[in-house]
């Protein structure tokens, strides 16, 4: 009998494996809300989270037709235009990206304030509105295409016009609009790159950024870093095209590595997935997309769990409007996780995704139910499987997310630890006592 006893508690622990396995579904993806144009909005771009509410802009529409800054429950219920632009002196055309602290969501819109573009705060309880700077096309920049960043109690952002030398800048103004300062001028030289047309994403004094043109190739475009201050502008990367062209997506920085997206170039000039060091050394180009059923011409930020990276590309796919994907930060497994058909389901998704639990949202800048003005829309992700074979003597444990960990124990009224170093596929040897697993998150 306890010869036995090893084998039973392992076969136990397949039974529950199976158990666990039975119908389990794959990816569900669901229309959360279909702007209506006229009062609403169309075009929805980036999505923040903040509890259990979306945060978004759309870049046009409303009885104005300038855009609108609303809010949302991520079970779809309660949309509401928190803030409607008339395109005069508070601004018009929101672009993508909010930053958020203390019920308070800034950004900027594109358009007007002083015909050049504007940063506004909002508070999202009062729903009072400040447009707390406009831009005039000088050495402070013009037409901001992203919005902005919040690091300490200042925003940071880019213009892609304007600037000493009109190629755009990089701006920092504190939250109430005051201490507007040109922290860089973007140029032609070979060692800075131009029209920056991402957001600028932040770490401690540092900031990261990408610029769509540029570089020592001049039309590629670069990843950048400098200081908060002004001080260390540095390129990490010049793209060649072959690596990657015009990126036009924030970076995603995640373990001091630097992910991003180039629109166009790599090996079929549909676009790739790029890492970096944030010291500039070891640049790989993850994934160079075809066009294909795994889509084309990424424009949204990265995000990752785990080893994974998730992101949509704008176009491509079985109906060429466009993709959801995941790939490992190693550059393996790439996935199609769904591809938009254009119609009710939404089409065109220009903005990254967020994720809370298992759940991705994100919005797709056209189609939807009716006036085709784009959608809100969540995609659950197939829920973990923990799969096994025993094979001579050995049982082989399987999973499919790697931000699971393994645990064991041998009893099942005593405390569960970590397996040291368990990475799907796991293979445990059958000897010493009765072991269990299961995942934890």
């Amino acid at each position: 009998m306890l010869r036995k006893a090893p084998y039973l508690s392992i076969w136990l622990a397949i039974l529950f494996c199976i158990v666990f396995n039975l119908n389990a579904p794959s990816q569900t993806y669901t229309v959360l809300h279909s702007l209506i144009p006229a009062t609403e909005g169309q075009i929805p771009l980036q999505l923040i989270l903040s509890s259990n509410v979306l945060y978004g802009t759309s870049g046009n529409g409303t009885p104005y037709n300038w855009g609108a800054v609303f809010e949302m429950n991520t079970d779809g219920s309660g949309f509401t235009n928190l803030y409607e632009f008339t395109g005069g002196s508070d601004g018009g055309g929101p672009t993508s990206g909010l930053a958020f602290s203390n019920n308070v969501l800034y950004g900027t819109t594109y358009y007007h304030g002083n015909s050049w573009g504007t940063v506004f705060s909002l508070n999202v309880q009062s729903t009072d509105f400040s447009n707390i700077y406009s831009f005039e096309n000088g050495t402070d920049g013009a037409e901001p295409p992203q919005g902005v960043v919040l690091s300490g109690s200042n925003l940071f952002g880019v213009a892609v016009h304007g600037g000493d030398y009109g190629y755009g800048s990089l701006y920092e103004l504190s939250t109430n609009g005051s201490d507007f300062v040109t922290v860089h001028s973007f140029d032609l030289a070979p060692t800075n790159g131009f029209y920056p047309e991402a957001a600028l994403i932040a770490s401690n004094n540092a900031l990261f950024g990408t610029t769509y043109r540029g570089g020592t190739s001049s039309s590629d475009g670069t990843v950048f870093t400098m200081n908060s201050d002004g001080t260390g502008y540095k390129n990490l990367h010049n793209f060649s095209g072959s690596d990657g062209d015009n990126p036009q997506a924030p970076l995603l920085l995640y373990s001091n590595v630097l992910y991003g997206t180039a629109n166009a170039g790599g090996a079929s000039n549909f676009g790739t997935i790029f890492r970096v060091n944030a010291g500039g050394s070891d640049f790989t180009n993850l994934y160079s997309f075809t066009g294909g059923s795994d889509g084309a011409n990424p424009q949204g930020q990265l995000i990752a769990r785990g080893n994974t990276l998730y992101g949509t590309a704008s176009s491509g796919g079985k109906w060429n409007a466009g993709t959801i994907f995941s790939i490992q930060t190693d550059g393996s497994g790439f996935t199609n996780l769904y591809t938009f058909t254009g119609g009710t389901d939404g089409g065109t998704p220009l903005a990254g995704l967020v994720l809370n639990g298992n759940t991705l949202y994100g919005s797709a800048s056209s189609g939807g139910i009716g006036q085709e003005s784009g959608t809100i829309f969540a995609l659950i992700l197939a829920p973990v499987v923990l799969s096994s074979t025993l094979t001579k003597g050995q049982l082989v444990l399987m999973w499919n997310d790697p931000i699971y960990a393994l645990q064991s124990t041998t009893n099942l009224m005593t405390a569960w630890s970590n397996v040291p170093n368990a990475n799907s596929p796991y293979t445990n040897t059958i000897t010493g006592p009765q072991r269990f697993f299961r995942l934890v998150y």
